[in-house]
């Protein structure tokens, strides 16, 4: 399943479109915590990937109700053209070590591709 989260004037974030309302209810939590994955990728641009949510301590508020709600894997990738930050693209997963370097490698391809995109069309 996965959500964009997408940054709306100063510091708000919303996440506009999940394929799935868990997804959704995900950012959610990151939103009201404060921490999470996607709000991490955000902010610095890294790429944010853990395989096992149960065993992780980046993010100590919201991994634990990942987990109870049975997303263990996790992928963030931060949406931004040259002038600005957009947001973040966020993939959860049910079972751990889902994504692989070839997942972060394809979504960084198509978040640079999207990004080239909506640039061209300005």
């Amino acid at each position: 399943m996965a959500s964009i989260t997408l940054r709306s004037g100063g510091r708000e974030v919303e996440s506009p479109a999940a394929s799935d309302p868990l997804a959704a209810l995900l950012d959610s939590w990151q939103y009201e915590s404060g921490d999470g994955p996607c709000l991490s990728a955000l902010e610095d641009g890294s790429v944010r990937l853990s395989d096992d949510l149960r065993a992780e301590t980046r993010w100590p508020h919201w991994s634990p109700r990942a987990s109870e709600a049975d997303v263990v894997s996790v992928l963030s990738l931060r949406l931004a053209t040259p002038e600005r930050v957009l947001g973040s693209l966020n993939m959860y997963a049910r079972q751990t070590h889902v994504f692989t370097d070839d997942s972060v490698d394809i979504g960084l391809f198509r978040v640079e591709c999207g990004v080239r995109r909506r640039v061209r069309r300005r």
